[in-house]
Parts: structure tokens; C-alpha cells; sequence
């Protein structure tokens, strides 16, 4: 069974989230399916803050260098 950050982990690299705000948006609107609700997901993240922003980082890093890139393609 995956744990609880595994699957918040996977949630913000598949979707490409940048921001908390947009994994608790993506929680609020999935948690059946996550299983996983707004409150565990504050309890998780709070316990390993800088794991997950490390991950956030990445996703908005790479996000500009594509931008970038497409901007220089033109």
C-alpha cells in the first residue's frame, strides 16, 4: 500500500504542481480517490515542508526552462 506522501509526491510530478495551494485544490477535488483529504494533506506536508518544496522547486524550475526553450524555438 502506498503511503500517504508517496502518493501527494506522485500527485505533484504527474499534474506538474507548483505550489501548495494547487496540491490542496487537487486533493479538495480528488480525495475520495486519493483517499487522502485536505486535513491529512496539511498533516503530511507539515511533517516533511521541505520535501515537498524541493519537489514544487523542480516542477517550477522546469516549467520556466520549457518556456524558455519554446520562447528561443520562435
Amino acid at each position: 500500500m502506498q503511503k500517504k506522501i508517496d502518493k501527494l509526491i506522485d500527485v505533484i510530478i504527474k499534474e506538474n504542481l507548483t505550489n501548495i495551494l494547487a496540491l490542496s485544490d487537487y486533493v479538495a477535488e480528488n480525495a475520495e480517490k486519493l483517499q487522502i483529504d485536505k486535513k491529512e494533506m496539511k498533516e503530511v506536508v507539515m511533517q516533511d515542508a521541505e520535501y515537498f518544496y524541493l519537489y514544487f522547486e523542480a516542477n517550477r524550475q522546469m516549467s520556466e526552462r520549457r518556456m524558455a526553450q519554446e520562447k528561443q524555438e520562435k
